[in-house]
């Protein structure tokens, strides 16, 4: 079967292209219970900040995996992405993404979601942030990239300004070793 995007050139092109935009489609957000975050993604696309992110490592929990098994598997999950997003009243940081990188098998993976977090500290200093990302995937090990697989996974970061260093948690997956329990660490620059 045919992958979708078998090079990285193709998948930068595809990043690219994504960033370049096109006209803005607003959502209809009048009611239901999403109407905030409906909200947020209507003002992102709008008025929102453009931000690239950077994936660059993955790590595989030492207690979940078997030393031979993590020296099989991809720890540098370079890649790329785009988004827009804003920050609320709040504080509280509201992104639409697209990204792409090398997953732990050395395929490419790729992902468009939503993520939110709120932030402690001064806007001017370093700042702590929690929150979660809600997403779609598509990799090599679900269908042959055909069958996109939804997640909501929690989030955490450092930021100064517009810089941040950022990661997610995929929790143990089941009670056997080799699923899960994997720490995903990117960079996300505003601009």
């Amino acid at each position: 079967m045919t992958r979708l995007f078998p090079t990285w050139s193709r998948t930068a092109a595809l990043v690219l292209a994504l960033a370049a935009g096109g006209p803005a489609y607003a959502l209809d957000c009048a009611g239901g219970w999403f109407e905030y975050t409906c909200d947020r993604f209507n003002e992102a696309i709008d008025h929102g900040r453009n931000d690239l992110y950077v994936p660059f490592h993955s790590h595989h929990g030492r207690g979940t995996y078997t030393q031979e098994r993590i020296e099989e598997l991809n720890e540098q999950t370079w890649g790329i992405g785009y988004g827009r997003s804003v920050i609320d009243l709040k504080d509280d940081w509201h992104a639409f993404y697209v990204m792409a990188f090398r997953d732990s098998h050395f395929k490419p993976e790729y992902l468009a979601g939503y993520g939110y977090q709120t932030y402690w500290g001064r806007s001017d200093s370093l700042q702590a942030g929690l929150g979660y990302t809600l997403f779609l995937t598509i990799r090599s090990d679900y269908a042959d990239y055909l069958l996109p697989v939804p997640a909501i996974l929690p989030m955490g970061s450092l930021r100064y300004k517009s810089v941040s260093l950022m990661a997610t948690y995929l929790p143990r997956i089941s009670m056997h070793k080799g699923n899960g329990d994997v720490l995903f660490f990117f960079t996300q620059f505003g601009f």
